[in-house]
């Protein structure tokens, strides 16, 4: 067993694979007349690695099994054929292209060879030199490109992965927004209805007021941002029912009421006496949102 680093004499026949490192071809014939052929054929192209025998060729497969890009082997050989070698390498490594020289003339055989070797070609002998050179040179090529797909499906499944993560982790912040913000906002304005039902004096109530608009404010900012995390993961409710249109005006909240009468706005609805199916409560939320925004960034005295 031998290999030959020699580098090609002609530089502007290089392929493109040559980007990378010199690709590595390991040869197979029990015939050293044809393993000298093959190497001097190859030599300007390749790094060219030889054995006369499948057992010798597993040895060096062993040895470069991250650096060889292309096996061809002959079929008949004694105590391992070609096709079993090739299954061998299917099965072991099987990143490698695989092409089988054999002399015979059968069709079956060689369509039973390919299928049991699943290998890139086979090639008749005598081989044609431009033709094998061309075929190991493009079944290079293709081993390049698989090592290039195998790094993007690696880097798109990390995408995913983090995607996932990035799930999970808008799903844990929808708990904490249910539970661990809702709970005690709720308490909040519980006690701020109970507190206004007792005696307070001017101060107070204006105390009150304010917590409890605050508090509203808030719960609010709590809604949208489950609406936005429920939509983004896919789990937001639609509930559709049937509903005149000019029901569809929403509430105005006192904070609205109080930048209306600060700028002298006013807001005129007109919505059809007509029935729709739609989400009320997400209807009067967009309309809230829309007259929220005409208020602030309209002008003084605007309808």
């Amino acid at each position: 067993m031998e290999s030959s680093d020699q580098q090609p004499t002609n530089q502007s026949q290089k392929p493109k694979y040559q980007t990378h490192l010199r690709p590595k071809i390991l040869c197979v014939d029990d015939e050293l007349d044809n393993l000298d052929a093959l190497e001097r054929l190859f030599r300007p192209h390749f790094t060219v690695l030889r054995a006369s025998s499948g057992s010798d060729a597993i040895k060096l497969l062993e040895s470069h099994q991250d650096e060889i890009s292309v096996i061809i082997t002959d079929q008949r050989m004694p105590q391992m054929t070609g096709v079993q070698l090739l299954s061998f390498c299917l099965q072991k490594y099987p990143d490698i292209i695989r092409i089988l020289l054999t002399g015979y003339t059968d069709v079956q055989s060689n369509v039973d060879a390919v299928n049991s070797g699943q290998i890139y070609r086979y090639l008749t002998k005598p081989w044609d030199p431009v033709d094998l050179t061309t075929t190991c040179q493009r079944a290079a090529e293709r081993y390049y490109l698989q090592l290039e797909l195998k790094q993007k499906n690696m880097e798109l499944q990390k995408a995913l992965t983090e995607l996932q993560t990035l799930d999970k982790a808008k799903n844990q912040f929808m708990i904490l927004i249910n539970h661990e913000l809702k709970t005690p906002l709720t308490s909040i304005l519980s006690f701020t209805d109970l507190l206004k039902e007792t005696r307070l004096d001017e101060e107070q109530e204006i105390c009150v007021n304010r917590v409890k608009r605050s508090a509203e404010r808030l719960q609010a900012l709590i809604n949208d941002s489950l609406i936005v995390v429920s939509q983004e993961t896919n789990t937001l409710k639609i509930k559709k029912s049937k509903t005149l249109v000019s029901d569809l005006i929403p509430k105005i909240n006192a904070e609205l009421e109080q930048s209306l009468r600060s700028k002298n706005q006013k807001i005129d609805f007109q919505l059809a006496s007509v029935f729709t199916l739609a989400d009320v409560p997400m209807i009067q939320q967009v309309l809230s949102r829309l007259v929220h925004n005409a208020c602030k960034f309209g002008k003084e005295n605007s309808k």
